[in-house]
């Protein structure tokens, strides 16, 4: 997934988490409003308790999930990045081999445009 999915993502379940929080806070006024009646405040309370905690669950739990998805991607790019030697410390390796002889001029180049062409 690339950043601007993880971003709509994001969004996505904050909408959903918003929408759901309002639905269950518009309710549990209701029951409220309509203590007076006893099939109603029993109702009421129940979805007082599960407002109150998907209020605290349920955000924290989305931004685990969120948090858990970027710390994969972050660990794919740290592992692509360090399986691969930099190209300038190649390059100077083949230049010291060069300087001490060990390689000769077109030995040299040959390495160098075979590194450079497959960077």
């Amino acid at each position: 997934m690339n950043r601007t999915g993880s971003i709509l993502v994001g969004l996505i379940a904050g909408l959903v988490t918003y929408a759901v929080m309002s639905i269950l806070y518009a309710a549990l006024l209701a029951s409220i409003n309509n203590a007076s009646s006893v099939s109603s405040s029993g109702t009421g309370v129940g979805l007082a308790v599960v407002g109150l905690a998907l209020l605290y669950i349920l955000p924290i739990w989305i931004g685990y999930q969120f948090y858990k998805l970027m710390k994969k991607k972050s660990k794919k790019v740290e592992n692509a990045v360090s399986s691969k030697p930099l190209i300038a410390d190649e390059l100077a390796k083949l230049a010291q081999l060069h300087k001490e002889g060990i390689l000769s001029a077109q030995e040299f180049e040959e390495q160098r445009k075979s590194i450079l062409l497959h960077q």
